[in-house]
This record gives C-alpha cells, sequence and structure tokens, in this order.
C-alpha cells in the first residue's frame, strides 16, 4: 500500500525493543544462567514479534484504508482466496526449500569442526547486516514493479526494473566491499582461537563476492518474478541449484573428499552464483511481465 515509512518504524522499534528485552535477560535477570538466558531471550523475542503484531492490527483497524477483517465467504474472497494461493503456496514451499538447505548446510559445518562452526557463525552475522539494503531494493522493487504490471503498464515496468537491477548490482559490491573493509575490526571485536580465526578471514572474503550474487538473485527471483506472476521460479531453481549440485557436492567435499574447511566453505555458498545466469536469462526472456490483478465487482 505504499506505506513503507510506517513499516520502517514499527520494525525499527520492535528491533530496539527485541534487543533491550534480550539485554535484561543475560546481563540483568539471568547472568551467570545460559539455560535460563536462553528461554528469556527466546521469549522476549516473541513478546517483540507479538508487539509488532498488534501494532499492525491497530493500525489497519484505525488509520488505514484497507481494514482488518477475517474473510467472509462470498464470490469475491473465493476469487481472491484463489489467487492467493495460487501465487503464495510456490513462494512458501521456496522459503521451506532455502531455508532446509540453509539448515543441511550449517549441519555440515557443524561435522566438520567446532572451529569452523565458530566463524561461520560470526561470518553469517557480517554477511547478513552487509545484505539488509540489498533486501530493501528486492522488497522496494516487488512493490514497484507490482505497481506498474497492475496498470498494464509493462514498457514501464522493464525500464524500472532495469534501473533497479542496477541499483541491485552496486548496492551488492558496497556490501561486498564493507565487508572487507569491516575485517580488522571483526578481527579485533570477536575473540577466536588462531585456527577460527583463519577460517573468518578467509569465510568473509567468500561472503564478499556472495553479496553480489545474492543482491541481484533476491532482486529478480524474490522481487520482480512473485510480482509479475512467476512464483514458481525460484521454487525450482532452488530445488535445483541447492539440492541436486550444491548440497551433495558440499557433502563429497565435507566427508569424501576431506577438502579445506575454507574450500568447502566456498562450495556451500556457490548456490547465488549458479543461480545468477539463470535468473537474468529468465529475466531477459520478460515470461514475468504479467498483470495478476482482478476486476471484481464490490
Amino acid at each position: 500500500m505504499e506505506n513503507a515509512r510506517f513499516s520502517a518504524w514499527i520494525s525499527s522499534i520492535c528491533l530496539f525493543l527485541n534487543i533491550g528485552l534480550n539485554a535484561l535477560c543475560v546481563y540483568v535477570f539471568f547472568p551467570g544462567m545460559p539455560e535460563k538466558a536462553i528461554l528469556g531471550v527466546a521469549l522476549a523475542t516473541v513478546c517483540a514479534r507479538c508487539v509488532e503484531l498488534g501494532c499492525c492490527v491497530v493500525h489497519s483497524i484505525r488509520y488505514s484504508k484497507v481494514k482488518f477483517h477475517l474473510p467472509g465467504k462470498d464470490r469475491i474472497n473465493r476469487q481472491l482466496r484463489k489467487d492467493f494461493l495460487k501465487y503464495t503456496i510456490p513462494i512458501q514451499a521456496n522459503y521451506f526449500v532455502w531455508g532446509g538447505g540453509l539448515t543441511v548446510a550449517t549441519s555440515i559445518i557443524g561435522h566438520v569442526s567446532a572451529d569452523m562452526v565458530a566463524a561461520n557463525s560470526i561470518a553469517t552475522v557480517v554477511r547478513n547486516l552487509a545484505i539488509v539494503f540489498c533486501a530493501g531494493i528486492s522488497s522496494g522493487g516487488a512493490v514497484l514493479i507490482g505497481k506498474y504490471l497492475g496498470t498494464n503498464d509493462k514498457l514501464m515496468a522493464i525500464k524500472a526494473s532495469k534501473r533497479i537491477n542496477l541499483y541491485a548490482l552496486i548496492l551488492g559490491i558496497v556490501a561486498g566491499v564493507s565487508i572487507l573493509v569491516i575485517k580488522p575490526l571483526v578481527s579485533l571485536v570477536v575473540e577466536l582461537n588462531d585456527i577460527a580465526q583463519s577460517y573468518l578471514d578467509g569465510m568473509l572474503y567468500v561472503c564478499a563476492y556472495y553479496c553480489v550474487g545474492k543482491s541481484i538473485n533476491s532482486t529478480i527471483i524474490g522481487g520482480f518474478f512473485p510480482a509479475g506472476g512467476d512464483a514458481k521460479f525460484g521454487l525450482w531453481c532452488d530445488i535445483v541449484v541447492m539440492w541436486i549440485i550444491v548440497l551433495p557436492l558440499a557433502y563429497l567435499c565435507a566427508f569424501v573428499w576431506h577438502v579445506h574447511p575454507i574450500l568447502l566453505y566456498v562450495v556451500i555458498n556457490l548456490d547465488e552464483i549458479f543461480k545468477l545466469p539463470l535468473a537474468v536469462y529468465r529475466y531477459r526472456q520478460y515470461k514475468w511481465l504479467k498483470n495478476i490483478t482482478r476486476d471484481v465487482a464490490l
């Protein structure tokens, strides 16, 4: 509904609320009691999410033009429910496939060595912080392209998508360079042994190139394609790339060939590189340029 500012306020407030509650659980309520602290942090995160949900519902009921209400059983709702399931089930399935792939990859790393687990946990945090703006480009691009397609302005959708792709590329490069710039600072902040530190240094270099592919792929596969109703491409892409290529190759590297941990980490992060040419090729076919809106009589 083009109300991104309010969304940003809700997310920011609840983020700081979550951090504050977590800090209270770790340092005030349960110091020196890790099991209770972990439980408190989990409950604090759930509470922050509940507050976030409450803010959304209250805003929808009191201020938004689109009011929150339970779905009815009329013809319009049946049509919308059918469209909703058609376009969201592949996306939800894609999240399960992608999330499951990350879990398996983390499990493979966990069976290699504790030092690699420690280095990977820190590298993941740094990488996620670096690509946060890339995720914003993906979400904003989906809204903008969906708006143009909803008005049957396909030429403007193509023009805007090319410009957004350029922004995604620039932000991906900036994210990768940022990781390399802050790498010495990360080494000063965290306390790792020499082996884990060497793993972390290598992983951050890998994360730098990962950000470029991730930024473009998330913009195209997670932004443009769903906006045009092409939600199945991302699902099949992750099934083939992650589960048929990357994960079996990572398993062989870890348990059969026993390659160096950094080389294993490179293999695990090849999914975005493999998906990049597929995403660009699919994008240039412009089969995703579809108006998925429906005219209904209110």
